[in-house]
């Protein structure tokens, strides 16, 4: 599944963050990591919290591993925006 992601962005076509992201959700539980963002927002006391799903990595490959780490980027930057622009 990551390869094809990787092969369709290596060809200069586009690789959207939805597919990636549901692609990632969909995995076996014993295949992927979650990981848990709260958000504390300054006004009102008010805390949201995120789930990010990433694959568990048994090899190692610096493409993947970029990958993986520019998509959880990408979530964390968009979940940000998102809880800025409501305020």
């Amino acid at each position: 599944m990551l390869n094809k992601f990787l092969t369709a962005a290596k060809m200069g076509e586009p690789v959207y963050i939805s597919d990636v992201s549901a692609a990632f959700d969909s995995l076996d539980n014993s295949k992927k990591e979650t990981v848990h963002l709260c958000l504390q927002l300054l006004e009102g006391d008010e805390q949201r919290d995120f789930i990010i799903h990433l694959p568990k990595l048994n090899i190692i490959d610096d493409e993947i591993l970029d990958f993986v780490k520019s998509y959880f980027h990408a979530q964390v930057y968009n979940i940000l925006s998102i809880s800025v622009a409501e305020k």
